[in-house]
Protein backbone atom coordinates (compact mmCIF):
# COMPACT_ATOMS: atom_id res chain seq x y z
CA UNK A 1 0.00 0.00 0.00
CA UNK A 2 1.44 3.53 -0.94
CA UNK A 3 0.15 7.06 0.35
CA UNK A 4 1.23 10.20 -2.03
CA UNK A 5 2.21 8.58 -5.28
CA UNK A 6 1.76 12.25 -6.81
CA UNK A 7 0.62 10.00 -9.70
CA UNK A 8 -2.43 10.61 -12.87
CA UNK A 9 -4.31 7.59 -13.50
CA UNK A 10 -2.09 7.27 -17.30
CA UNK A 11 1.09 7.71 -14.98
CA UNK A 12 0.44 5.15 -12.31
CA UNK A 13 -1.27 2.19 -14.93
CA UNK A 14 1.92 2.23 -16.02
CA UNK A 15 4.19 1.43 -13.03
CA UNK A 16 5.36 -1.86 -13.12
CA UNK A 17 6.54 -4.03 -10.09
CA UNK A 18 7.63 -7.39 -10.68
CA UNK A 19 4.95 -10.36 -9.25
CA UNK A 20 2.89 -7.56 -8.10
CA UNK A 21 -0.82 -6.21 -9.82
CA UNK A 22 -1.82 -3.00 -9.57
CA UNK A 23 -5.33 -3.93 -7.04
CA UNK A 24 -6.51 -0.58 -6.76
CA UNK A 25 -5.91 3.27 -7.28
CA UNK A 26 -7.01 6.63 -6.40
CA UNK A 27 -5.48 9.70 -8.55
CA UNK A 28 -6.49 13.24 -8.02
CA UNK A 29 -8.48 15.37 -10.80
CA UNK A 30 -7.75 18.66 -9.51
CA UNK A 31 -5.10 19.16 -7.18
CA UNK A 32 -1.45 18.44 -6.83
CA UNK A 33 0.16 15.00 -5.93
CA UNK A 34 -1.48 13.44 -3.02
CA UNK A 35 -3.41 9.72 -3.92
CA UNK A 36 -3.10 5.90 -2.71
CA UNK A 37 -2.67 2.60 -4.24
CA UNK A 38 -2.80 -0.87 -3.60
CA UNK A 39 -0.20 -4.00 -4.92
CA UNK A 40 -1.57 -7.45 -4.53
CA UNK A 41 1.30 -10.12 -5.24
CA UNK A 42 0.43 -12.04 -7.90
CA UNK A 43 -0.14 -15.65 -6.24
CA UNK A 44 -3.43 -13.68 -4.77
CA UNK A 45 -6.61 -13.87 -6.06
CA UNK A 46 -8.91 -10.28 -5.19
CA UNK A 47 -11.55 -7.68 -6.28
CA UNK A 48 -11.26 -4.12 -6.91
CA UNK A 49 -14.20 -2.15 -4.49
CA UNK A 50 -14.64 1.25 -5.75
CA UNK A 51 -14.79 4.20 -3.45
CA UNK A 52 -14.25 7.22 -6.06
CA UNK A 53 -17.67 8.31 -5.50
CA UNK A 54 -16.56 8.29 -1.28
CA UNK A 55 -13.24 10.17 -1.89
CA UNK A 56 -12.32 13.91 -1.27
CA UNK A 57 -8.95 15.34 -2.10
CA UNK A 58 -7.14 15.93 0.55
CA UNK A 59 -9.46 15.05 3.43
CA UNK A 60 -10.46 11.63 2.48
CA UNK A 61 -8.18 9.82 -0.25
CA UNK A 62 -9.58 6.11 -0.55
CA UNK A 63 -9.13 2.72 -2.35
CA UNK A 64 -10.00 -0.49 -1.32
CA UNK A 65 -9.69 -4.38 -2.37
CA UNK A 66 -10.92 -7.50 -1.17
CA UNK A 67 -8.60 -10.68 -0.95
CA UNK A 68 -10.06 -14.14 -1.42
CA UNK A 69 -8.42 -16.32 1.31
CA UNK A 70 -9.10 -19.45 2.90
CA UNK A 71 -10.54 -18.77 6.36
CA UNK A 72 -11.71 -15.25 6.37
CA UNK A 73 -12.69 -12.43 4.03
CA UNK A 74 -10.33 -9.53 4.49
CA UNK A 75 -10.45 -5.75 3.12
CA UNK A 76 -7.66 -4.03 2.77
CA UNK A 77 -8.11 -0.38 2.66
CA UNK A 78 -5.60 2.10 1.56
CA UNK A 79 -6.45 5.94 2.80
CA UNK A 80 -4.52 9.07 2.75
CA UNK A 81 -5.72 12.37 4.61
CA UNK A 82 -3.46 15.58 4.31
CA UNK A 83 -2.20 17.71 7.06
CA UNK A 84 -4.70 20.54 5.07
CA UNK A 85 -7.41 18.27 4.99
CA UNK A 86 -10.49 19.26 7.38
CA UNK A 87 -10.47 17.16 10.55
CA UNK A 88 -14.04 17.52 10.88
CA UNK A 89 -15.07 16.43 7.61
CA UNK A 90 -13.03 13.35 7.99
CA UNK A 91 -13.58 11.60 11.60
CA UNK A 92 -15.94 13.89 13.16
CA UNK A 93 -19.46 13.26 13.95
CA UNK A 94 -21.98 16.23 12.76
CA UNK A 95 -24.88 17.25 14.15
CA UNK A 96 -27.72 19.75 13.32
CA UNK A 97 -30.11 21.39 14.64
CA UNK A 98 -33.13 22.64 13.12
CA UNK A 99 -36.40 23.68 14.26
CA UNK A 100 -36.71 20.69 16.42
CA UNK A 101 -35.31 18.57 13.62
CA UNK A 102 -32.20 16.71 14.76
CA UNK A 103 -29.66 15.39 12.04
CA UNK A 104 -27.07 13.27 12.70
CA UNK A 105 -23.99 13.03 9.82
CA UNK A 106 -21.08 10.69 10.47
CA UNK A 107 -17.37 10.86 9.42
CA UNK A 108 -16.65 9.95 5.89
CA UNK A 109 -14.01 7.42 7.96
CA UNK A 110 -17.06 6.42 9.74
CA UNK A 111 -19.36 5.93 6.63
CA UNK A 112 -16.37 4.03 4.77
CA UNK A 113 -15.63 1.95 7.22
CA UNK A 114 -19.30 1.07 7.90
CA UNK A 115 -20.22 0.58 4.09
CA UNK A 116 -16.90 -2.63 4.35
CA UNK A 117 -17.40 -3.84 7.86
CA UNK A 118 -19.54 -6.83 8.95
CA UNK A 119 -19.37 -10.20 10.84
CA UNK A 120 -18.01 -12.18 8.04
CA UNK A 121 -15.58 -9.68 6.53
CA UNK A 122 -12.31 -8.08 8.51
CA UNK A 123 -11.04 -4.99 7.83
CA UNK A 124 -7.14 -3.55 7.69
CA UNK A 125 -6.83 -0.04 6.90
CA UNK A 126 -3.46 1.01 6.44
CA UNK A 127 -2.06 4.83 5.49
CA UNK A 128 -1.07 8.30 5.97
CA UNK A 129 -3.75 9.90 8.17
CA UNK A 130 -1.73 12.95 9.56
CA UNK A 131 -2.68 11.74 13.23
CA UNK A 132 0.33 11.06 15.48
CA UNK A 133 0.35 8.39 17.80
CA UNK A 134 3.11 8.93 19.77
CA UNK A 135 1.31 11.81 21.01
CA UNK A 136 -2.20 11.43 23.15
CA UNK A 137 -3.59 14.23 21.65
CA UNK A 138 -7.02 14.94 21.05
CA UNK A 139 -7.33 14.25 16.95
CA UNK A 140 -5.94 10.58 18.14
CA UNK A 141 -8.54 10.25 21.01
CA UNK A 142 -11.47 11.18 18.29
CA UNK A 143 -10.11 9.37 15.69
CA UNK A 144 -9.58 6.35 18.12
CA UNK A 145 -14.05 6.65 19.32
CA UNK A 146 -14.44 5.96 15.51
CA UNK A 147 -12.37 3.27 14.91
CA UNK A 148 -13.78 1.57 18.44
CA UNK A 149 -17.07 1.31 16.84
CA UNK A 150 -15.51 -1.51 14.36
CA UNK A 151 -13.11 -3.26 16.62
CA UNK A 152 -10.42 -1.56 15.56
CA UNK A 153 -6.92 -0.56 16.58
CA UNK A 154 -3.66 1.27 15.67
CA UNK A 155 -0.87 -0.79 15.80
CA UNK A 156 1.87 1.42 14.55
CA UNK A 157 3.56 2.84 18.01
CA UNK A 158 7.10 3.59 16.70
CA UNK A 159 8.72 6.54 14.66
CA UNK A 160 7.77 6.78 11.32
CA UNK A 161 9.02 10.44 10.12
CA UNK A 162 12.25 12.06 11.43
CA UNK A 163 12.58 15.70 10.51
CA UNK A 164 14.49 18.11 11.90
CA UNK A 165 14.94 15.87 15.17
CA UNK A 166 11.17 16.03 15.18
CA UNK A 167 9.77 12.33 15.60
CA UNK A 168 5.99 11.27 14.67
CA UNK A 169 3.81 8.27 13.15
CA UNK A 170 1.33 9.73 11.40
CA UNK A 171 1.60 6.49 9.26
CA UNK A 172 -0.34 3.35 11.01
CA UNK A 173 -2.01 0.18 9.90
CA UNK A 174 -5.41 -0.23 11.86
CA UNK A 175 -6.68 -4.06 12.67
CA UNK A 176 -9.32 -6.27 14.71
CA UNK A 177 -8.09 -5.92 18.08
CA UNK A 178 -8.54 -9.62 18.76
CA UNK A 179 -6.41 -10.33 15.41
CA UNK A 180 -3.20 -12.33 15.90
CA UNK A 181 -0.21 -10.36 14.48
CA UNK A 182 3.52 -8.78 14.75
CA UNK A 183 3.98 -5.02 13.64
CA UNK A 184 7.52 -4.11 12.16
CA UNK A 185 9.00 -1.02 10.74
CA UNK A 186 10.87 -1.11 7.77
CA UNK A 187 13.62 1.76 6.92
CA UNK A 188 13.21 1.42 2.99
CA UNK A 189 15.21 5.54 1.90
CA UNK A 190 12.42 5.88 -0.48
CA UNK A 191 10.48 8.69 1.16
CA UNK A 192 10.54 10.71 4.05
CA UNK A 193 8.18 8.58 5.48
CA UNK A 194 9.64 4.90 6.84
CA UNK A 195 6.99 2.19 5.78
CA UNK A 196 5.55 -0.56 8.40
CA UNK A 197 5.17 -3.91 7.66
CA UNK A 198 2.45 -6.05 9.39
CA UNK A 199 2.36 -9.74 9.22
CA UNK A 200 -1.05 -11.73 10.35
CA UNK A 201 -0.65 -15.02 11.92
CA UNK A 202 -4.49 -16.15 11.75
CA UNK A 203 -4.43 -15.82 7.64
CA UNK A 204 -3.76 -18.42 5.56
CA UNK A 205 -3.52 -18.13 1.77
CA UNK A 206 -5.53 -19.86 -1.15
CA UNK A 207 -2.92 -22.24 -3.04
CA UNK A 208 -3.02 -21.70 -6.74
CA UNK A 209 -3.90 -24.49 -8.57
CA UNK A 210 -1.67 -25.28 -12.02
CA UNK A 211 -3.03 -27.35 -14.23
CA UNK A 212 -1.21 -28.87 -17.36
CA UNK A 213 -0.83 -31.96 -19.79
Amino acid sequence: MLTEHHLKENEIDMISIENYNLGAKFCRQVLKNGGVCIFIHESIAFMNINFHNSCKEQNTEVCAVKLNLTNINTVIISIYRSPSGNVYYYYYYYYYYYYYYYYYYPSQLDSTVNLLHNNKTGVIMCGDINVNYLENCTKRQQLASVLAIYNLIGTVHFPTRIINGHVSATDNIFIDKTSNYTVSPFINGMSDHDAGVITLNNIFLQKRVVCGM
